[in-house]
């Protein structure tokens, strides 16, 4: 009796420990693969893979899982794993399924036309087709044409999920116009309140300490397993879990991005999360590097925990862990002179867009107690207007007491901010001090 050789880790779908259902997300999967392709992308630690393998446990498909690494720029090597999936679900058919012969003449992108078609109308119908980690796939212009060509030849009843960290190539173009690819919303994948809860499993924690969990993690699915993992143990206080959670976390961002970057960028990164966000120019200006909006457009469009939103001038966010695990490496790399002078330009380029509460941080962390002085007084008239005298007395409240009483008018403004809370009297006898 022959002896079936064991599968290979390449082409198994990811083992399932303790992985929590997600129905919300399996009724978008439903939704789209309506569509031939459904594209899934979303930074790491993002669950992509546990919600594809858990959806196919969920609905109970039969499915090909393809795990795609730098060998598959290979031609002949990616044929021979795509054979060799296909004769794990279809058996002996698969047989004849054609090699991939390297000629001079070889027209790789007809080649992929026959050879996809005959592929899926050898899998049963229907079924799933799922290549994960497609970003690991480092082929060429010609490689990726004639791969979207394959694609066209996807049968009604097959669906092809792609897990990646970054959005479909420029080759795919064609398809998407066609609307044959169905994207999931990275934003979806971040984990619900409840989700959060159920993914801490029986730990038993109060409200308040919940949403401080989901305010600090914002739903990424690596943040809470990694919590969850320290509020198991016994004895464990979730403020205890929350610090030893952030370093496991730290680790996980220092592995993933900052320590396979160059210095440079590294150097980018780190002065780049000082302000709560920053403009391309800003970048710039901050670093001294003209590649600096390059390397955020890098880090936003293969989801990489950095957002970019639109306005006036484009800025980018960094996710609030990883801005934290930067400035920890700013703290701990970069000389205190260095980060003191970086803080102030940072605060500087804040106050020039308009960002005045931004920028009135960061002049306080730097100590740069005369620039804040300056720019309260320049904009408390304008706050007072809006309302906001109480954020004003508040900033006025953070610089040293003897700044304060040299000087008047940050007095009296600290004064108006109590004319909303404090009896008349108490206001007119303020009033009276700063006339005298």
């Amino acid at each position: 009796m022959a002896v079936r050789s064991p599968a290979l880790a390449k082409l198994t779908r990811p083992k399932l420990y303790d992985a929590l259902p997600r129905p919300r997300l399996f009724s978008l999967l439903d939704e789209a693969a309506a569509r031939p392709i459904v594209w899934l992308t979303a930074p790491p630690g993002s669950g992509k893979s546990t919600l594809v393998a858990s959806y196919l446990e969920a609905r109970d498909l039969p499915h090909v899982w393809y795990q795609a690494d730098s060998g598959d720029a290979d031609p002949a090597t990616f044929v021979h794993y795509m054979r060799t999936a296909a004769a794990q679900l279809a058996g002996k058919t698969a047989a004849a399924l054609p090699l991939f012969t390297p000629e001079p003449q070889q027209n790789l992108a007809r080649f992929a036309r026959s050879f996809f078609r005959d592929f899926f109308s050898v899998l049963p119908n229907p079924c799933i087709v799922v290549f994960d980690n497609f970003q690991e796939m480092r082929v060429k212009a010609a490689g990726r044409t004639a791969f979207a060509h394959g694609l066209e030849e996807i049968p009604e009843g097959i669906t092809l999920i792609v897990v990646s960290r970054t959005d479909p190539p420029p080759e795919f173009a064609r398809l998407a116009a066609s609307l044959k690819i169905a994207h999931i919303d990275p934003a979806e994948l971040r984990c619900t309140a409840e989700e959060a809860e159920a993914i801490l499993g029986k730990q038993k924690l109060d409200r308040e300490h919940l949403q401080r969990i989901q305010q600090q993690s914002d739903g990424w699915v690596a943040a809470l397993v990694l919590l969850r993992e320290h509020l198991s143990r016994r004895g464990a206080t979730v403020d205890e879990s929350l610090g030893e959670g952030r370093d496991a976390i730290f680790q996980y961002f220092a592995g993933e991005i900052f320590n396979g970057a160059k210095p440079e960028n590294q150097r980018v990164l780190m002065l780049t999360a000082i302000p709560p966000s920053v403009t391309q120019s800003e970048a710039i200006a901050l670093t001294g590097s003209e590649d600096a909006p390059r390397l955020l457009d890098y880090l936003y469009r293969r989801h990489l925990f950095t957002d970019r939103r639109r306005g006036a001038e484009t800025s980018y966010h960094y996710h609030a862990l990883f801005r934290e695990f930067l400035l920890e490496e700013l703290k701990n790399l970069v000389p205190a002179a260095e980060r003191k002078d970086a803080t102030r330009r940072a605060a500087e380029l804040l106050a020039a867009r308009g960002q005045v509460s931004d920028a009135l941080a960061l002049f306080r962390d730097a100590g740069e107690w005369e620039s804040m002085r300056s720019l309260i007084r320049a904009h408390a008239l304008e706050w007072a207007r809006q309302g906001r005298a109480q954020a004003v007395s508040d900033w006025i409240d953070a610089l040293p007491p003897g700044m304060r009483a040299a000087d008047p008018w940050l007095e009296y403004w600290s004064g108006r901010a109590w004319i909303f809370v404090q009896p008349p009297g108490v206001c007119t006898s303020l009033s009276d001090t700063i006339r005298q």
